[in-house]
């Protein structure tokens, strides 16, 4: 068991659901003037609480840096599910890897939207002259993928937010104060990934993968059993403070991490896996929006038996942003990353005409 410590402050566990709770004994005082007493007993109990609350937001958030043991996926089998890392071609022509990928059945799934500033999301100060720059309030669709595979299993490539969304936000004090932080958000389960999945009767998932670990991408998992195996990027990190951004969907789950090939800085499409070892679904790096971010290539095939190529961004970058040749906005963890990794997706469809591009999130018309 891994033990963290925090000098003069409290030791952690860093295991999920391990956390001690922490009893503060409130000391009675007498004074001689009632309203001094009075004055100085809720000058005691606010200090006592804010050390609380400080101590809580302390273990949790070392418990997010640190993260939870998880098993290496590429080592790892879950059922007929196994990643293999493979080598990137190094002269930049993936031709030869898109013909190797085997067609699935894909569906688009949008479980609610957002409502965002535009330079958030993307760098209106390289938008060209002339062009609108103003930067408004925009409200974009949050998109996932639900595949079926040859063999029959379905995977989902990101959740959105799920079901319960409303009532947790309405209901407890983590949904108020969320709701008082986060960008407005609404969930709608017409096209969400669970209300494809029993609308067209598939079974049940046989893995999630997630793009990265942002709320908005991770929230929906609560919608699916917790014995579905989960897949994302070593470095990603997932945040879970008390009060704040409560979210248990990542919590008793059994998790497999897409290990770094390079040990060192991550560049955009210098690390790919075969995510499931049977050429469905490959995994690229798009690092920048977080530090572990990835993206995903993949075909279908036509009623003419032709196929199609795609490549799902996730929030690498949007669709406006792609559309006016800018970058991702402010909400990015690392600009210059998140900016030389769209240069990346530019250059890679600018190579590969027949590939079509997929994103996260795309404005309401």
């Amino acid at each position: 068991m891994k033990k963290i410590f925090l000098p003069g402050l409290l030791t952690c566990v860093n295991e999920c659901q391990s956390i001690e709770r922490y009893t503060i004994p409130m000391k009675q005082k007498t004074y001689r003037n009632s309203d001094t007493s009075t004055h100085r007993s809720i000058k005691d109990i606010a200090r006592h609480v804010g050390f609380f609350l400080a101590a809580a937001l302390v273990v949790s958030m070392v418990q997010s840096c640190t993260g939870t043991p998880v098993a290496s996926f590429e080592n790892e089998s879950y059922g007929s599910l196994s990643a293999v890392p493979l080598v990137p071609p190094l002269d930049g022509d993936w031709s030869s890897v898109l013909a190797e990928l085997q067609p699935v059945g894909m569906h688009r799934a949008r479980s609610g939207y957002l409502t965002v500033k535009r330079s958030q999301l993307n760098n209106l100060a390289l938008y060209p002259e002339g062009t609108d720059r103003t930067d408004r309030l925009i409200t974009v669709d949050i998109q996932s993928l639900v595949f079926v595979l040859p063999s029959g299993d379905v995977i989902l490539v990101d959740t959105g937010i799920g079901s319960a969304f409303d009532t947790r936000k309405t209901g407890t004090i983590s949904g108020l104060l969320a709701a008082a932080i986060l960008p407005p958000i609404v969930w709608d389960g017409t096209d969400s990934p669970f209300s494809i999945i029993t609308r067209l009767q598939l079974p049940t998932p046989s893995a999630i993968v997630l793009t990265h670990l942002h709320f908005d991408h991770v929230n929906g998992l609560a919608d699916f059993p917790v014995d579905i195996p989960i897949v994302y990027h070593e470095k990603e990190k997932h945040i879970d403070i008390p009060l704040l951004f409560e979210d248990p969907s990542l919590r008793s789950r059994p998790i497999g991490t897409l290990m770094s090939t390079h040990g060192g800085t991550r560049e955009p499409f210098s690390e790919v896996w075969d995510v499931f070892g049977n050429g469905c679904l490959l995994a690229v790096s798009l690092p920048g929006h977080s530090p572990g971010h990835i993206g995903f290539l993949f075909c279908t095939e036509t009623a003419n038996n032709e196929r199609q190529y795609y490549l799902f961004v996730g929030d690498a970058l949007t669709a406006e942003a792609y559309g006016y040749g800018s970058g991702p906005g402010s909400f990015s963890a690392r600009l210059d990353d998140a900016h030389k990794t769209a240069q990346a997706i530019r250059s890679f469809i600018a190579a590969h005409s027949g590939v079509e591009l997929l994103f996260a999130h795309s404005e309401r018309q």
